[in-house]
């Protein structure tokens, strides 16, 4: 069932761009005062995207910062967050003893969504960095929930948790009696944003089908999970899911490239149904492999580098190597009709993920994604690079591969 949001338009102050604008006058003076008397310069401006990006842009006017950093934090509800963008790995000059951060967000409640900006701060540039926080606008009851900042500018203080009586917030001047909404915003877009966050699941489940994973520790859907839920567990030798971690965003199922390996269940009911559809599947992961690739597997995990020419030589037959790197596009088999190149052929499917330069070099590869051929454990040719799944590229492809197998 839905949960309501107890909130309507009417229960929004609308700020004026007067009244923001006398407000960022305000703040900047503060941090000014406070930048004097510290004898600080502010090297970085970081607001927190989506909410704090026009405040901050105000403020780094106002006080001529002209040095960047935002940050990307996406408030789930129920002090629940989650990173979209880390800027930390971005190369940019270290802060000084005598500089610091500002951190600019738009409203505070727990304190998650800008304690992880924060934390990001303190990642790039030391857990010493000198920071000050400006929050446009917080809820009374909330105001000391993030903790660390040497320095806070607050724009207004609400009474969003209603924890005040109309009498308790005159007497402290508190003249936003429920919920603040900036220039920029509207009501009715923040009411949309709360129910969506209200009624977002405490858990979610990924659920997947191991009858048919290709069961690669190298896995797409791990490499897209933005908060380490979906893994590759050694011991049991599988994908696994940790659900205190899932914020249930769906990029894992829509990386993983068979097709509903991945589901995520949103309720119990829905993680029945699923699993009931997993216990019934006929299918297997070799199954898959034999219809997407043509052809018989000779393993299904995939191999090292070192094992591959070991595994090619004592292959009988037709053996193709398909070197991939998981940091390119898609791998070249699956992008070709491999069951109507190789008809009339037996052959075995080699597969090795970011092989080893020295095996790229014994098998004078230059170009990844590459198919290295072998017939009974001689390599007798090679194709390299990518080729779409279009007529004329596929034609190429195509009369490669026929002129290494000999028509």
């Amino acid at each position: 069932m839905l949960t309501t949001v107890p909130y309507t338009p009417e229960d929004f102050y609308r700020i004026s761009w007067a009244e923001f604008d006398a407000m960022m006058d305000r703040i900047a003076g503060d941090i000014s005062d406070f930048l004097a008397k510290q004898k600080l310069t502010v090297k970085y401006m970081v607001p927190v995207v989506r909410g704090g990006q026009v405040p901050a842009v105000v403020l780094s006017h106002k006080l001529s910062v002209i040095n960047f950093m935002p940050v990307q934090v996406k408030c789930l509800g129920k002090g629940r967050s989650m990173v979209l963008f880390d800027p930390s790995n971005v190369v940019l000059p270290p802060v000084a003893e005598n500089e610091c951060v500002i951190v600019v967000d738009d409203n505070q409640g727990s304190g998650g969504t800008v304690g992880k900006a924060i934390d990001i701060v303190r990642k790039k540039f030391g857990e010493n960095v000198k920071i000050i926080h400006v929050i446009m606008s917080v809820d009374y009851s909330c105001q000391e929930n993030v903790k660390g900042p040497i320095f806070k500018a607050v724009g207004m203080l609400t009474n969003e948790q209603a924890t005040l009586t109309d009498d308790e917030c005159d007497a402290k001047g508190i003249f936003i009696k429920k919920l603040a909404c900036f220039p920029w915003e509207t009501p009715e877009e923040e009411l949309k944003q709360m129910k969506t966050n209200m009624n977002r699941p405490d858990k979610f489940k990924v659920m997947i089908n191991h009858k048919i994973c290709d069961m690669a520790p190298v896995c797409g859907g791990i490499s897209v999970c933005p908060t380490g839920a979906l893994y590759w567990d050694e011991e049991s030798g599988r994908i696994t899911h940790d659900e205190s971690k899932c914020i249930g965003c769906g990029a894992c199922t829509k990386e993983c490239p068979v097709a509903q390996a991945i589901r995520l269940a949103r309720t119990e009911v829905e993680a029945e149904q699923i699993q009931a559809e997993y216990d019934a599947d006929p299918r297997r992961a070799e199954d898959l492999f034999i219809d997407r690739y043509g052809g018989d597997i000779v393993l299904t995990k995939t191999t090292e580098s070192e094992n591959a020419i070991a595994l090619a030589a004592q292959t009988s037959g037709l053996a193709i190597m398909e070197l991939n790197n998981d940091d390119l596009i898609r791998c070249l088999l699956m992008s070709i009709p491999m069951k109507e190149l190789f008809a009339g052929h037996q052959w075995k499917h080699i597969k090795v993920m970011n092989p080893s330069e020295e095996l790229l070099k014994e098998l004078g590869i230059s170009e990844i994604t590459a198919l290295v051929f072998f017939q009974d454990g001689k390599q007798i040719g090679k194709v390299e690079g990518y080729f779409e799944n279009v007529e004329s590229e596929r034609g190429v492809l195509e009369n490669k591969i026929k002129k290494i197998l000999g028509g």
